[in-house]
């Protein structure tokens, strides 16, 4: 199959979205601290329920992929990633904060679960390997530049446009997601 630049676009970001949900508010704990009224320790909660979160959804997420296809575990996790982040914009106590955190973790995991099945799905093995190699690099650097990203977001807004722009990012990725086309016959594996 051809790999067009598009899909290698949707795939980083697929590949990206969970490592930019984990890092990119990191450097707003201060300020969602200081808003909030809470403990810093409650903030640093959120990191941990959030860790939490995406295990547990891991041990989900592929399981469900496998049976059902990956376009609709994509549709469910993009679309609970994204009500996490809707949430999260309004939200005024630490609890509320930890609560949409775990909903965030659950949903994003279904794209970093999904994304390699997609390219063992479209992909013969040489293929599958290039397209990796293309994108692992972007993954790799995705921890680094997510709280750059955010420092920026934060001195020039408040820290909930961090959360502003990681709906934006998904809505962007639930557009190729519902117009994704399932494979008739993929390698699943039961």
């Amino acid at each position: 199959m051809k790999t067009t630049s598009s899909f290698m676009f949707y795939l980083a970001g697929l590949s990206m979205l969970g490592y930019l949900a984990t890092d990119m508010y990191l450097p707003a704990f201060g300020a969602m601290q200081q808003e909030l009224q809470t403990s810093a320790g409650s903030i640093s909660a959120s990191l941990s329920i959030f860790l939490a979160g995406f295990a547990i959804a891991q041990l989900i997420w592929g399981p469900v992929s496998d049976k059902i296809g990956r376009k609709p575990v994509l549709l469910a996790g993009l679309g609970l990633f994204a009500i996490g982040c809707l949430g999260i914009l309004w939200v005024e106590t630490a609890a509320q904060l930890l609560v949409l955190r775990f909903i965030q973790a659950v949903g994003v995991c279904s794209a970093a679960v999904s994304w390699q099945a997609l390219v063992v799905d479209r992909y013969r093995d040489g293929k599958a390997n290039r397209v990796f190699a293309t994108i692992m690099p972007l993954v790799a650097l995705s921890p680094a530049l997510a709280p750059l990203l955010g420092a920026w977001l934060l001195n020039h807004f408040s820290w909930r446009s961090i959360f502003v722009v990681l709906l934006a990012i998904t809505l962007l990725l639930l557009i190729p997601t519902a117009l994704l086309k399932e494979r008739k016959k993929q390698r699943r594996i039961t």
